[in-house]
């Protein structure tokens, strides 16, 4: 699991862009059949429960999209050659990783406006490959 950043990721926009489209659907929609039933007084009671009972399906399967995507993602985008490790954050956006390639790894400091290398580590001092 990634450490929390003030960053806003872009899962975050897209599910929250969904349950705005969804909400914004169902209200059209909602508004939709009462002017086509024509009558003056609407009982809300029964349409406000349809439209909840939609805003908790769709927010049941933003959940599941969120859990797939973390389960999957490291194999869809991870395949490559380059590895991070692991890593430590000291205060938001500052910190170290530890990075490998191949049988080489380094040891690297991480900060909002740049990166610095802090040593190249020996292939004794490193822990052993952790397959993905």
């Amino acid at each position: 699991m990634r450490p929390m950043t003030g960053r806003v990721s872009r899962r975050s926009v897209i599910l929250a862009g969904v349950g705005w489209l969804a909400a914004w659907g169902s209200a059209v929609w909602t508004t939709a059949a009462w002017a086509s039933t024509g009558v003056d007084s609407v009982d809300y009671t029964g349409d406000a429960a349809r439209v909840a009972g939609y805003l908790l399906l769709l927010m049941a399967l933003g959940a599941v999209a969120v859990r797939v995507s973390q389960k999957y993602s490291p194999r869809l985008g991870g395949g490559g050659p380059i590895r991070i490790e692991d890593g430590r954050n000291f205060s938001p956006g500052v910190g170290v990783r530890l990075v490998r390639v191949g049988s080489r790894a380094w040891l690297l400091g991480v900060s909002r406006d740049r990166v610095t290398l802090l040593a190249e580590m020996a292939p004794e001092d490193l822990p052993p490959v952790k397959d993905p």
